[in-house]
C-alpha cells in the first residue's frame, strides 16, 4: 500500500532573504534630475542656434571691404657698417653680415567700407605690415573704431621705422632701387579683426579679414612725390 509523501513546509514571510533589489533601491530621483538638466541644456542650445540663425537671416551680414589706398615714403635713410675684412677662401665667416640699419617714415592710408545696411562694425584691430624682399621693415596698428552701416572710413598712420637691422645685400638692393629705379617693390599685409553690432546686440565672436598686395612705391625724391604707382592684390 502506497503512502503519500509529506509536503515540504512553506517558508514563512519573515524567513525569506531580502533580494538585491530590496536592499539597494534604484536612485529614481537622481536619474530624473540628471535627465531634467540634460533636457534644459539641449533646449538652451537649440534656442541659441535658432536665435543666431534668425539674426543672420534678418540682418544678412556682409563682410567689410578693406583697401590699402596709398603708401608714401617721406623719409628713407640707410646706414652701413664697416666693410668686411678680407678672409681666406676657406673661412666660415658670414659673407653677408647683418650690419646695416634702416630708418624711415612711411605714411599708410587704409579705406574700410561697411557694406551692411543694418549692422555696425567695430574694427577692434587693424594692422598693416610692409615687407621688402621677405624682410619685415615696418608695421602700424590703427586705433579701434566703429563704422555706421553703409559707411566708408579712411584712416591714416605713420610707420616710424628706427634701427631695423638688414643684411648688407638687402640694404644695397633697397638703396639701388631708390637711387637708380626711383621706386621700391614692397609687399603689404593688412589684417582686420571685426565685431558686428545692431542696437543693443553685439556679437561675442570676432572675424578676421586679410588683404595682401604687391606694391611698387615711388621714392621720396620722385617728381610727384612718393605714392603707389602699381598695386596687385
Amino acid at each position: 500500500m502506497a503512502f503519500p509523501l509529506p509536503l515540504a513546509p512553506r517558508a514563512r514571510k519573515h524567513d525569506q532573504l531580502p533580494t538585491t533589489a530590496n536592499q539597494y533601491p534604484r536612485p529614481r530621483r537622481m536619474s530624473g534630475l540628471v535627465s531634467c538638466i540634460c533636457a534644459v541644456f539641449i533646449f538652451l542650445l537649440i534656442a541659441a542656434g535658432l536665435a543666431i540663425m534668425v539674426t543672420v537671416i534678418l540682418l544678412h551680414p556682409h563682410k567689410p571691404r578693406y583697401r590699402l589706398q596709398d603708401v608714401q615714403i617721406t623719409l628713407l635713410n640707410i646706414t652701413y657698417g664697416p666693410p668686411p675684412v678680407q678672409s681666406p677662401p676657406d673661412t666660415s665667416s658670414d659673407s653677408d653680415p647683418v650690419d646695416s640699419q634702416l630708418n624711415s617714415d612711411i605714411l599708410v592710408t587704409v579705406q574700410s567700407y561697411n557694406r551692411n545696411h543694418h549692422l555696425e562694425i567695430y574694427n577692434t584691430r587693424l594692422v598693416v605690415i610692409l615687407r621688402y624682399r621677405k624682410v619685415e621693415i615696418g608695421s602700424y596698428e590703427f586705433a579701434p573704431f566703429y563704422q555706421e552701416p553703409k559707411n566708408i572710413a579712411v584712416v591714416r598712420g605713420v610707420m616710424s621705422i628706427r634701427g631695423v637691422s638688414l643684411r648688407r645685400s638687402v640694404a644695397a638692393s633697397l638703396k639701388n632701387d631708390v637711387t637708380r629705379n626711383g621706386a621700391v617693390d614692397l609687399k603689404s599685409e593688412l589684417a582686420a579683426r571685426v565685431k558686428f553690432r545692431h542696437g543693443s546686440w553685439k556679437s561675442s565672436w570676432h572675424r578676421w579679414f586679410e588683404v595682401n598686395c604687391d606694391l611698387i612705391v615711388s621714392s621720396p625724391t620722385a617728381p610727384n612725390g612718393s605714392h603707389i604707382v602699381f598695386k596687385k592684390c
